[in-house]
């Protein structure tokens, strides 16, 4: 994503925490800078004068949310607090154990056969919720934490795919049998 908020595709801008977590003020800013440039055409930047405050306070944002990720990070031997009816996916409804069950007897051993086998990760928020704690859950918690940092990137994804209104005009209506 550059900084006008455009992504690896050009007619596609992206705000908010679908590019990082760093609260309402933030995304605010980038909603703003997406904007301007959406207002503008995929063909234009915006005229800087008009985005130079956005563009300041998203650098200071995202510098305060890197900061706050280092100064308070998650503890070594979090999952060990943990109880077997402790909710960790709210969407789902999906428990530590549960997800303990299916990493230890389904062998389910990383975030993508966790959320197949549990529903960890498939509700509304689409693991930007649960993501982390379930992909630490599945890779065998704080003995392998680098991996599941790793793993924890693929749940930073939209909750939708654009769709364009000709992709929808082209749809076949008629019933399939």
């Amino acid at each position: 994503m550059d900084q006008f908020q455009v992504t690896s595709r050009s007619t596609i801008l992206a705000a908010g925490e679908v590019t990082g977590i760093g609260g309402a003020a933030l995304a605010v800013a980038e909603g703003t800078v997406a904007g301007y440039r959406a207002a503008l055409g995929q063909d234009q930047n915006p005229d800087r004068a008009l985005v130079d405050r956005e563009l300041k306070t998203i650098k200071r944002h995202r510098a305060f949310a890197r900061a706050m990720h280092q100064a308070h990070p998650v503890p070594d031997y979090w999952s060990a607090n943990l109880e077997a009816d402790t909710v960790v996916c709210r969407c789902e409804e999906v428990t530590a154990g549960q997800i303990h069950d299916a990493r230890d007897h389904l062998k389910a051993k990383d975030a993508r056969s966790i959320k197949s086998t549990t529903r960890a990760g498939m509700g509304w928020c689409q693991g930007r919720v649960c993501g982390y704690a379930a992909s630490c859950l599945a890779t065998n918690g704080d003995k392998e934490e680098r991996f599941a940092q790793a793993v924890a990137n693929t749940y930073k994804r939209p909750m939708s795919i654009p769709v364009t209104l000709g992709e929808i005009a082209d749809l076949d209506e008629s019933p399939k049998e």
